[in-house]
């Protein structure tokens, strides 16, 4: 990996990542295969433990589960498999091989499949959070490790306790993991900017900011209050706070059975569409939601883009983000330049005293 372009007031790069054969630009969207287009596909999955009991005892049915992901690949782009594991305890060693093998063979990468169920228990809190979670990566990596000549991508969960953060980057850093998937799980890291600015934190405390980069999936896009035509397009925005790749939504929105009654006997408000103009999400009833989610990766896609070109002619895009009308009436270029400052200076203060030792 090597970094091309540093923005001198906020945290956008330009990386040249490499793969086998293949390589991409970011900051980048994913792409799905259909959006035809090319870059960085995904290809998302959910594994229930009973998956995994019906994989082990069925070879047709890891014959369809594996059909299903050569589906979703794209050629001349990068396939990502991510899979998400629904189990609420650590799989056993036979079912964590099965887990590993689906991820591992039609991916460009290792990926540690996202795992919310573990963190359902009232007792996953503090030292038992740590304790669950870290015996899940464990797991994977010495499974994986039987098989691996693939980039290994470590997994941040957006339930992560700031408390464990270093701790947790510290170990992926000793088995040589520097690029990280942050499962942002329908929340925004621009709405929690103190948990993403400790992990920036922590990374350049190690000294690997520049080592591998940092892809945010599942991120909420903003809410829309009460008669509201467009909202911050917050998953985007979140590209200012050091994100390198914006992943895609592949989960619904987490909504109670109140709420899902009312929305289904509401009027029809129609699918939210990026407007790259104004960097919102409006509401166009014409459409159906996968037509939405299509042209929302194609305008994401096509925006990343031309922000590449903007910091390769210029030392920062901040100017450029300030012409979009949401970004200027919610002063977010005011606020992802305080967050660089704060993460920056943070890391000077830390080593001046160090020095001064």
């Amino acid at each position: 990996m090597k970094v091309e372009e540093v923005d001198e007031q906020i945290l956008t790069r330009v990386l040249d990542i490499q793969f086998p054969g293949k390589s991409l630009k970011s900051p980048i969207k994913a792409i799905n295969k259909a959006t035809s287009l090319d870059g960085l596909n995904e290809i998302f999955h959910e594994v229930t433990p009973k998956n995994l009991e019906e994989i082990k005892g069925n070879s047709t049915e890891e014959r369809i589960f594996n059909q299903k992901i050569q589906k979703g690949l794209v050629s001349n782009s990068i396939n990502f498999v991510l899979l998400r594991y629904t189990g609420e305890i650590v799989p056993k060693p036979d079912d964590m091989e099965t887990l590993v093998d689906l991820q591992y063979v039609y991916s460009d990468a290792a990926i540690i499949p996202s795992c919310p169920g573990l963190f359902k228990n009232d007792d996953s809190v503090g030292c038992a959070f740590w304790d669950t979670f870290i015996e899940y990566v464990g797991s994977y990596l010495q499974t994986v490790e039987t098989l691996n000549k693939k980039t290994v991508i470590g997994l941040i969960p957006h339930q992560m306790p700031r408390t464990w953060i270093p701790t947790l980057l510290d170990y992926y850093h000793d088995r040589d993991i520097t690029s990280f998937i942050i499962d942002s799980d329908r929340s925004s890291l621009y709405s929690n900017l103190s948990w993403i600015q400790s992990i920036q934190r922590a990374l350049r405390k190690l000294n690997i900011i520049d080592e591998g980069f940092i892809y945010d999936i599942n991120s909420e896009r903003g809410k829309f209050l009460k008669n509201a035509d467009v909202v911050l397009a917050k998953d985007f925005v979140g590209l200012g706070l050091g994100v390198d790749i914006l992943g895609n939504m592949h989960l619904g929105p987490r909504l109670d059975a109140t709420a899902w009654k009312k929305i289904k006997t509401g009027p029809y408000r129609g699918p939210r569409v990026f407007d790259p103009e104004t960097y919102g999400y409006m509401r166009i009833p014409a459409l159906t939601q996968p037509v939405a989610n299509t042209e929302n990766i194609r305008r994401q896609y096509g925006e990343l883009i031309k922000i590449r070109s903007v910091l390769k002619e210029n030392s920062t895009v901040a100017d450029y983000l300030n012409t979009k009308e949401l970004i200027e009436t919610n002063q977010v270029t005011e606020r992802v330049r305080d967050f660089k400052k704060h993460v920056i200076e943070s890391r000077t203060a830390q080593s001046t005293l160090f020095d001064a030792g």
